[in-house]
């Protein structure tokens, strides 16, 4: 690594280990972060994990994903980039040498075989010359998360089956592990996946009745027997006994070699009855293949596991190129990624079908894992003529921008386009009368990127349009222009002259066919003429004489572009951008519970915050959408129905609660002949049920704020930035915690346990109750009615109604008033005077805990020291 590479490793390393030491500070010091201990322990987690994936690229190579949907002409762009033209694809296996074509990969016309990611590389790294194939291998929480996607994405609702909090608690309650084992997070990571590739309220449908269990689940799933883990992840695919043998299979290949990232094997595991790579034998894992391959592992033992098996667990086949035909391999490997899959819907799960659906569900996860890995620095899109029929490709494409690049044109600026687009079959553009050149041009740039992704109307081309954004607008008033015309030189096109057979290296163009004079002018001059061409081609001249080129068909253009971003400092630079938000995010969450004795800048600071996330707070009410903000932070009596019946299941043998007092009379019935049993030393009482009771609504409920921040969709259509409903949410939590809201629900339930009903009964009376006091908090954020005035001429009180004679009507005003509008601005003053409240209470360093605080100090100040 160079020296440059070397530091940003170092900081990124450090910073991981500060992230890990603030979530242990988090979950030692509960009390101080209150309400935001749940969402902050887990951002702790989940920034742990990223962390540590950043700098695991930082130290490999860069890579290119040659990426798109079935049949895009992805293997022919792969061929032209990875050998010499007019040469075969030969890649070095020990002392052998095979044809990438025919002895690796069987060349099948008009049908997507692989399953699997394949490395085009210049290095080598042979352990055994008798095992010279290198495969890598997903981890078991890899496997877990194919299987989940799959579940929830290849089959129709009606197949699918919600698991209870009743059946994760009989599941769990059926593993027992040793006492000391270690705390873990291993669930988070399948938790977040599922999170984000799911729709939310798919998410919440599923996994809701989850959070009780997290830390049981990761426990099982880090330090369980095999056994038992698997019991716990086929909670994640409701239990289906299919997907649940399909991961026992894969896992116990897996245990025995090793868990190992990585292994090697023999030529053998090509052979055409099941060859590894091929989607045929993966989807023979349910009754296997028949075949089994010898697989050397890292401490050199051989195992043997069925072709089927091994072919569902491989994520990479690494080729070693014999002769790399460009300088851009010393430094760069090329990511063949299998054809994006549009997902189908079965009716039923059955052995029929689940290998069907491991396939879907691996192809749409091996892209999501290198993503995640930052394995795919630049990528050549390849997109087909017309229509782009998968649905999910553009949002694909538009994750690896966003991570990449940046969401927003502002955060694209002044970056360099690593994003190339080619129109791999650009010689179809021949077929056609001189006289339909220009429309036919327009139509089919038309097709390729205003219509990528497939959607057509309604709620689809919504969608279509913001994940196609990029395409208008890359950079602040400039459009995405990077497109490429690629031709298929191996086999002939129209117009074009050629000898020999096609698809071999005696195939050869010779010429143009001068009957296509005029259908070549025509095109020519559509391209200078279109207005969509000049706008996604840098030099659309240029690029259309490159494309036209005999036996090349602009392939040496594009490489000479590739070249330019294929470089350890383009990488390097990219993951510093990335890295640099992961400080700012660290150090947002570090200050946030720091008081560092300057009380005039944290009020002044705080109250900026509010002022912005206010003017949000007026355009949404303008737009008669503050009422449904306001909704979206209610709880709902069915959620707290939930909670108090989940209190049930945990400790149905309490009992009807009783209500604290003073002194209750028992005392006096005791003498005092125990005086020698100190006051001191009476067992602390556990906490009361009402108390645990209103714990849980509180964190539920913060949760609940929680997801509403982390849906954009919300976001969008409120009107309200997502860095101020954090402000908002922030301010409402802490205000919250200060207002004794918890007391309030946990008297709520108090008053209702009086009723002499059995605790089913109480059940609903209490959700209401609860339901009214969170509510009510929200509504009018602790205050009441006329304890605040508005800074207006009349000093309206806050919160105020009209006034209802007895016997007569209420006294309205002459014409109507914007009620929803009037609410929203009294609403907004008394978030204003709750925000400062709040910040009066963090006043420099009064009451503070010194010692916690100072463990604070010393994590920004190394975080500081450790900077890139």
């Amino acid at each position: 690594m160079s020296g440059a590479q070397e530091a940003l490793v170092g900081a990124i390393s450090a910073h991981r280990a500060i992230a890990g030491k603030y979530k242990a500070w988090v979950r030692k010091h509960a009390d101080i972060v209150g309400l935001r201990h749940d969402p902050v322990e887990r951002e702790c987690v989940l920034m742990e994990t990223e962390l540590g994936r950043l700098e695991r690229a930082a130290q490999r190579r860069m890579c290119v994903g040659v990426f798109g949907a079935s049949q895009a002409g992805k293997s022919y762009l792969i061929s032209s980039l990875a050998s010499k033209p007019g040469e075969q694809l030969l890649a070095k296996a020990g002392d052998r040498t095979l044809k990438f074509i025919g002895d690796i990969n069987p060349a099948v016309s008009g049908k997507e075989t692989t399953g699997v990611v394949t490395r085009f590389t210049s290095t080598e790294t042979l352990e055994d010359p008798n095992y010279p194939i290198e495969l890598s291998l997903l981890s078991e929480m890899d496997i877990a998360k194919i299987l989940s996607n799959s579940y929830f994405s290849d089959f129709e609702s009606d197949a699918l089956k919600r698991v209870s909090g009743d059946e994760i608690e009989a599941t769990l309650g059926e593993v027992a592990l040793a006492v000391d084992a270690a705390r873990s997070d291993r669930a988070y990571d399948l938790s977040a996946y599922l999170e984000r590739q799911l729709h939310p309220d798919v998410y919440r449908a599923n996994f809701a009745q989850f959070k009780p269990h997290w830390g049981r689940i990761s426990e099982i799933l880090e330090h369980g027997a095999v056994a038992d883990r698997v019991r716990a992840y086929s909670l994640f695919w409701g239990r289906n006994s299919y997907f649940t043998e399909v991961f026992e299979k894969m896992i116990s290949a897996l245990e025995d070699l090793g868990h190992a990232d990585r292994c090697w094997a023999t030529p053998e595991v090509f052979d055409p009855q099941a060859n590894v790579i091929l989607v045929s034998a993966l989807q023979q894992i349910w009754n296997g293949s028949g075949l089994e391959a010898n697989i050397r592992t890292n401490s050199g033992e051989v195992r043997k596991v069925d072709h089927a098996t091994l072919s569902a667990l491989v994520t990479e086949l690494k080729v070693v190129i014999k002769e790399p035909p460009a300088d851009f391999f010393g430094t760069t490997d090329l990511l063949d990624f299998p054809g994006a899959r549009t997902r189908s819907e079965e009716k039923a799960i059955d052995e029929t079908v689940v290998g069907k659906a491991l396939v879907r569900g691996k192809v749409a996860y091996l892209f999501d894992r290198y993503l995640d890995n930052r394995e795919l620095t630049a990528m050549l899109l390849c997109v087909g003529d017309g229509p782009q029929e998968v649905g999910p490709l553009a949002g694909m494409i538009e994750r690896w921008i966003t991570v990449t690049h940046g969401k927003t044109p502002q955060a694209r600026a002044d970056q360099p386009c690593a994003l190339f687009f080619v129109a791999t079959k650009a010689d179809l553009t021949f077929n056609i009368a001189s006289r339909d050149a220009v429309n036919m041009l327009e139509d089919r740039m038309h097709s390729m990127l205003e219509r990528f992704g497939g959607a057509r109307s309604g709620d689809e081309a919504e969608s279509g349009a913001a994940s196609m954004s990029w395409v208008r607008e890359w950079q602040p008033g400039s459009q995405f222009r990077n497109m490429y015309w690629l031709r298929n030189t191996s086999q002939p096109s129209t117009g074009i002259l050629s000898r020999g057979e096609k698809n071999t290296p005696e195939f050869e163009e010779t010429g143009f066919d001068t009957h296509h004079t005029e259908v070549f002018k025509a095109l020519r001059e559509a391209v200078t003429t279109s207005a969509k061409v000049s706008q996604h081609f840098r030099e659309p001249d240029r690029a259309w004489n490159e494309m036209l080129e005999l036996n090349d068909g602009g392939r040496t253009y594009l490489i000479s572009n590739l070249q330019s971003v294929c470089h350890e400092g383009f990488k390097r630079d990219q993951l510093q951008r990335e890295f640099a938000e992961f400080q700012q995010r660290l150090e947002r969450l570090l200050r946030e519970f720091h008081a560092d004795g300057d009380a005039e800048r944290v009020f002044k600071e705080r109250s900026r915050a509010v002022r912005a996330a206010l003017q949000d707070v007026r355009a949404c009410a303008l737009q008669q959408k503050f009422g449904e903000f306001l909704l979206m932070c209610y709880m709902s009596e069915r959620s707290l129905k939930g909670i108090l019946r989940q209190l049930e299941r945990e400790d149905p043998d309490t009992g009807p609660a009783v209500v604290r007092k003073e002194d209750d009379g028992w005392d006096a019935i005791f003498d005092d002949d125990d005086e020698d049993i100190a006051e001191d030393e009476a067992p602390e009482m556990p906490k009361e049920r009402h108390d645990v009771f209103a714990d849980r609504v509180l964190s539920t409920w913060s949760d609940q704020l929680q997801a509403v921040l982390e849906n954009p969709r919300v976001s969008r259509y409120l009107n309200i930035s997502p860095e101020n409903l954090e402000t908002m949410f922030n301010e409402m939590r802490e205000g919250a915690q200060r207002a004794g809201l918890a007391d309030k629900v946990a008297q709520t339930s108090r008053d209702a346990s009086q009723f002499p009903r059995s605790s089913e009964r109480l059940i609903p009376h209490k959700a209401r109750m609860a339901s009214l006091t969170v509510n009510h908090f929200v509504n009018q954020l602790g205050y009441e009615a006329g304890e605040l005035t508005l800074k207006d001429k009349a000093r309206t009180p806050l919160f105020d109604r009209p006034v209802t004679p007895d016997g007569g009507v209420p006294d309205l005003p002459k014409t109507a008033e914007p009620r929803a509008v009037k609410m929203a601005q009294h609403w907004a003053w008394a978030f204003k005077n709750l925000s400062e409240s709040n910040a009066r209470t963090d006043d420099g360093l009064s009451g503070v805990d010194l010692a916690a605080n100072a463990e604070l100090g010393g994590l920004i100040q190394a975080m500081t020291d450790s900077k890139a």
